[in-house]
């Protein structure tokens, strides 16, 4: 196993460019594809058209805090991720009414390991799948509260740097060399609740072997 000595900073904001999840939508109609988004206790409802994005962040409000970040713009809202309360924001009045009517989404409770959005629920959906090195992966359902986030890790041995993956929610952490399709033993530290769910999530993963 490769320890991580120096990691590329990570953006999680980005997730992994996963592939967008829908709650509904009636082809017939004209209504907007709406995804759920889950970070720690917290969940929004985000409409497609609505310019608004919602993704993991931290904060500095006395002393670093993870939150999920509504932004539209230069504008933005930052929940903490346990209570849902509102940390920062900074909202232009011409982004106001998008990023309040995502706010009015939101919900506050506990995961519900049983109930919750794949990789906790069983069965990997049928999307395309993403690649990053020599790995690929089905993304987590953004309503899972966990998400994939990709970079760049240097090391002081002959290995030199390499891609990694990392998989992730508020209270667990997996770090995958995406170069040797390894998980990072060191760098990982996944939560007696997660287990299953980052098990689940591995399965999917496949190594397409060393490039020529």
């Amino acid at each position: 196993m490769l320890k991580l000595l120096l990691v590329a900073a990570i953006l999680l904001a980005a997730a992994g460019g996963a592939a967008y999840w829908t709650l509904a939508r009636d082809d017939d109609s004209a209504e907007a594809d709406v995804q759920v988004v889950r970070w720690g206790n917290v969940t929004v409802a985000v409409s497609s058209d609505s310019g608004v994005t919602a993704a993991p962040g931290s904060a500095l409000s006395g002393e670093r805090q993870s939150v999920l970040v509504l932004k539209k713009g230069d504008s933005f809202i930052d929940l903490d991720a346990q209570t849902g309360a509102i940390v920062q924001e900074k909202v232009a009045d011409s982004d106001r009414p998008a990023i309040q009517a995502v706010l009015a989404s939101l919900q506050v409770s506990e995961l519900d390991e049983a109930k919750s959005a794949w990789p906790y629920g069983s069965g990997a959906p049928a999307l395309p799948r993403e690649r990053f090195g020599a790995v690929t992966y089905t993304p987590p359902d953004p309503a899972s509260g966990i998400v994939v986030s990709t970079g760049i890790a240097d090391t002081f041995t002959d290995q030199g740097s390499f891609p990694f993956i990392q998989v992730a929610n508020v209270g667990s952490s997996l770090f995958l060399n995406a170069q040797s399709g390894l998980v990072d033993g060191p760098s990982t530290l996944i939560a007696t609740e997660d287990e299953e769910a980052f098990k689940r999530f591995l399965s999917e993963v496949e190594y397409l072997g060393p490039s020529p």
